[in-house]
């Protein structure tokens, strides 16, 4: 039997030429499809790709090299390929920063960025609360958006998000093949950087963003009324600010952690709201596997890839609210007409049985003697 933990894929898997390595995990262009922004997720036993959604472990990395299944254990049994066995690292909690650092880039906002996180659908109360700021991360000199990732108190990571702005008009530039364009004045840029979001060095664990609260219930065995699971962390902001409790795994959806599961059992409703993409579609119904009871929220009127920032800035909370009674309307009609075919196709069923054994019988007893 093969023991894939002999098996490092950070080893393995060929560099595309955009490998960043961030400790547990490596980043980097995927091989499945073409793009310009690493979105490939390598962790020793398993990779994921955000963008496409391919994933798999070395058996599935083989297969996918053009392998049957027996062809890739045979491969690996023969000793083809190098055996990197991971030495597991003893569970400790990450030394947390220097909550500081996360103050300095707060008291650097400038009033036109303080403008965009208001046009982006935030008060001033949510800015204040959560840290937000700006400025350029350790061993940058471009400056981004900051987000605190805060955990029991303690800042574990700062995330930043890459600033898209028109250099005249102050608002996101729309993105097609690594340029920028401006929907006011026309002007097109170059993006600062294929990252769209960074964080510290050697902090670049993933957590699961503004669940504070979450975890409480869960500890304190108290249930929360609901929770919405959204893209990021931004979004998680804006829901929460908007009266709609939600958190984010900081790594994207495709890092969600099993070992979070056991938080949501302390919620009454679960929602999950992702990106309106195919990779954030596929991202939900995987989410929704782990999460049975959630249900998932398709968001209205906010065009290819947006997302519940983007609702947000044209719809109000009770505009949120109406979509939500309408999707848990829609979702007991569902399952209210799929109980029914069961019970039609059990009947159906028991009536086929039934005449197939009158059929027999009739056959036999006419059968001369």
């Amino acid at each position: 039997m093969i023991d894939k933990a002999q098996y490092d894929l950070r080893d393995i898997i060929p560099d595309q030429g955009a490998r960043h390595d961030y400790g547990d995990y490596h980043s980097d262009l995927c091989p499945f499809h073409k793009e310009t922004n690493p979105s490939l997720l390598i962790w020793p036993d398993h990779y994921v790709c955000k963008a496409c959604q391919a994933q798999g472990d070395i058996i599935s990395w083989l297969r996918a090299q053009g392998l049957g299944y027996n062809q890739a254990i045979q491969k690996l049994e023969a000793g083809d390929i190098p055996k990197s066995p991971v030495k597991p690292k003893p569970i400790e909690k990450p030394k947390p920063l220097d909550i500081s650092l996360a103050e300095r880039y707060h008291l650097a906002i400038t009033p036109d960025v303080a403008d965009y996180y208001r046009r982006r659908g935030l008060s001033d109360r949510s800015i204040i609360e959560y840290r937000l700021g700006y400025g350029s991360p350790p061993g940058d000199t471009v400056s981004r958006f900051s987000i605190p990732v805060i955990i029991d108190n303690e800042l574990m990571n700062i995330r930043f998000r890459r600033d898209d702005r028109c250099p005249n008009c102050k608002i996101d530039g729309i993105l097609e093949n690594n340029t920028l364009t401006c929907i006011i004045c026309g002007l097109e840029w170059n993006i600062s950087s294929p990252d769209k979001y960074k964080g510290i060095w050697g902090h670049n664990n993933t957590w699961l963003f503004n669940s504070t609260n979450l975890v409480k219930s869960a500890r304190d065995q108290k249930m929360l009324d609901r929770v919405f699971l959204v893209g990021g962390e931004f979004d998680a902001i804006v829901a929460s600010d908007k009266g709609f409790y939600s958190v984010a795994a900081t790594s994207g959806e495709g890092a969600f952690k099993k070992e979070w599961l056991e938080y949501f059992l302390a919620t009454n409703e679960v929602y999950i709201v992702t990106d309106n993409d195919s990779a954030g579609i596929e991202a939900a119904h995987k989410l929704n596997r782990l999460i049975p009871k959630a249900t998932i929220l398709h968001l209205e009127d906010v065009g290819h890839k947006g997302d519940i920032t983007d609702y947000f800035v044209s719809h109000s909370p009770e505009q949120f609210e109406d979509m939500i009674e309408r999707t848990k309307q829609h979702k007991a009609k569902t399952r209210w007409t799929e109980y029914l075919k069961r019970i039609m196709y059990k009947r159906n069923s028991r009536n086929f049985q039934n005449s197939s054994k009158l059929t027999q019988k009739t056959a036999v007893e006419s059968t001369p003697m």
